[in-house]
């Protein structure tokens, strides 16, 4: 959403990529425009997930679920 007009933004998942596993509501983010059309998008350096799934009793770093539901594997460590 852009935070100036409220207008809704969509965009594509290709656009995106993998980067789209760790938005979350409100994530502020910048969007590069070329005649019009959105053409790349530059999330934080960092952000701050809430881990909602683990088993018990067994520490993980990086968490195994993050807040977006995307499941960690071990490409991503």
């Amino acid at each position: 959403m852009d935070p100036e007009t409220y207008d809704t933004i969509t965009l594509q998942d290709s656009l995106l990529g993998d980067a789209k596993d760790y938005l979350v509501e409100n994530l502020p983010v910048q969007v590069l425009y070329a005649e019009g059309k959105a053409v790349q998008v530059e999330l934080p350096s960092s952000v701050q997930l809430k881990i909602t799934e683990a088993p018990e009793g067994l520490r993980v770093i990086p968490p195994p679920m993050l807040q977006s539901g995307r499941a960690r594997d071990r490409e991503d460590r």
